[in-house]
């Protein structure tokens, strides 16, 4: 293996399987037909995933990671960026200020990074030795795929290999100078710079109203009134594609979702005009909306969130309702099966959540509920007196063994 990287860095050259994919397509379920409903990963040689890897670590230098980035990074987390916006909502609403939330999606991201701007994000990066093997990485890439009548090999125009240990770091390479473009045009206007504030940490300013999680991008903008915010809304929009253009990216229009709250005298007949003055085939007007995976609600409640988790939890349970029933199992394997299944599903994420005691309650409730209905008769226990009187218990789950 060690003559094998010498002769690489020899030749300034890697091996052609290491450039080699095999197409993987994962469906997006979407309600999209053809290549429009897959995902495209790329598999690619293990070694060669880890000597790339190995260069990029190497690098002397590395573009800027953003303030408003929690993806690919460490000590950064998804539930960051969903904390982050809850809050700067509540305080919004609380203080009765009109706002609205922008959540946008790039159109396949990935794939549709042009190779001029990851070419000059290579050059800022790495020496010259070292230029030549990391563009060769995509430049010289190819990819088979199999179709209806037999495998079909091709080359790769643009983008890099998702699925490669190194896509997803050159792609934020690309992406995080387009969003400060994006930033530094927004902060030019007097109502975009209202939530700049100063981190105590790094004395840096930064935007409490614009996160970014991989391609998905959250921003709040401000107006007191309902035409000014419309203004605002398309104003932004067109900002955010004159930022992301150089790199070959566009939003995704049916994806761009915008949820205002008016405060005020007025308000409702202001929201109304919102739902009312946007075209029936194209909705992008809503009164709650997906953003990493939880529920976002114009009014800030978590209810539908809530809702969403506890119906998901029965679909996780469901789906293993064969493995409940099995006597041969055991009820140490269960529990651990139940605890990666449904409690994950109806947990993870609840510290970015400011939860009420009664949407509280109904999650502990669905809990205890799969909890009994699991432990089926180990979950009782008889406790016997001296006076004889009889004491049934309920054995707690994290104590079943």
């Amino acid at each position: 293996m060690r003559k094998l990287f010498f002769q690489i860095r020899r030749c300034n050259w890697a091996p052609l399987e290491w450039r080699h994919s095999q197409a993987a397509l994962v469906q997006k379920c979407n309600g999209k037909v053809g290549p429009a409903s897959y995902r495209q990963i790329h598999l690619l040689d293990p070694v060669g995933k880890c000597y790339y890897r190995g260069l990029w670590d190497r690098a002397p230098f590395h573009g800027e990671a953003g303030h408003f980035s929690t993806a690919y990074l460490p000590y950064r987390r998804r539930e960051q960026s969903m904390a982050q916006q809850r809050i700067v909502l509540h305080r919004l609403t609380a203080a009765k200020l009109s706002h609205g939330l922008l959540i946008y999606d790039i159109r396949n991201a990935f794939p549709s990074v042009s190779h001029d701007t990851l070419d000059q994000a290579i050059d800022d990066s790495f020496e010259q030795e070292v230029h030549m093997l990391m563009i060769q990485r995509y430049r010289n890439s190819t990819t088979t795929a199999n179709a209806a009548d037999g495998p079909c090999t091709y080359i790769i125009g643009s983008g890099n290999l998702q699925g490669d240990s190194i896509a997803a770091l050159q792609f934020a390479e690309v992406y995080t100078p387009c969003l400060y473009n994006y930033l530094n045009l927004k902060h030019i206007q007097p109502w975009g710079r209202k939530l700049l504030l100063r981190d105590w940490l790094t004395g840096d300013l930064v935007d409490a109203g614009f996160t970014n999680y991989a391609d998905d991008i959250a921003d709040i903008i401000f107006a007191e009134d309902c035409e000014t915010l419309c203004e605002r809304r398309v104003w932004a929009n067109s900002i955010l594609e004159e930022a992301i253009a150089p790199a070959g990216l566009s939003t995704s229009t049916d994806k761009t979702t915008f949820l205002p709250h008016m405060c005020g005298r007025g308000s409702k007949t202001a929201m109304a005009t919102f739902f009312q003055n946007q075209p029936p085939f194209n909705k992008t007007v809503k009164f709650s909306a997906a953003y990493l995976g939880a529920q976002v609600s114009i009014v800030g409640t978590n209810t539908l969130e809530v809702r969403n988790r506890i119906a998901a939890a029965e679909r996780a349970w469901f789906a293993a309702s064969r493995v409940w029933r099995m006597l041969g199992v055991s009820l140490k394997f269960r529990l651990q099966l139940f605890a990666s299944l449904v409690m994950t599903t109806l947990l993870t994420g609840l510290e970015a959540l400011v939860l009420a005691p009664h949407e509280l309650h109904r999650l502990e409730t669905c809990r205890m509920t799969k909890v009994r209905r699991l432990l089926g008769y180990f979950s009782v226990f008889s406790v016997v007196a001296a006076d004889d009187t009889v004491t049934n218990h309920y054995k707690p789950y994290f104590f079943a063994s």
